[in-house]
């Protein structure tokens, strides 16, 4: 079965974004490069970088790895609740305008139904 976060992967995208901020800035404070956080955690400088940039949808296994090379917790790297409120307002209104387009003949629960 399906998720809705497969269904949506705008959502999804954006979750990995903001995963990808966060494993920046504690690198940054940490004062290493891309390269040499690479190094610790066995990945080249750019897949790194897309990790950052929210491209690769990283494993949690790879985050705890990418955690302990930069002495924080894992879960420092996850979205604020605000962070994620938003990203689900965004979706909210993506499918509503969605709906708008496509949704006649259903209520709008039964169109996001077809996500799930």
């Amino acid at each position: 079965m399906r998720t809705f976060a497969q269904d949506n992967p705008n959502m999804s995208q954006e979750i990995y974004v903001l995963i990808g901020e966060n494993v920046r800035k504690e690198r940054e404070k940490l004062g290493i490069n891309q390269v040499e956080l690479g190094n610790r955690v066995k990945f080249n400088r750019s897949s790194i970088s897309n990790i950052e940039k929210g491209k690769q949808k990283t494993p949690i296994h790879v985050l705890y790895r990418i955690a302990k090379e930069l002495q924080v917790d894992v879960r420092d790297f996850l979205p604020s609740q605000n962070e994620i409120e938003q990203v689900l307002s965004n979706e909210d209104k993506r499918l509503r305008g969605l709906y708008e387009k496509h949704g006649q003949g259903m209520s709008y629960d039964e169109f996001i139904k077809l996500f799930n």
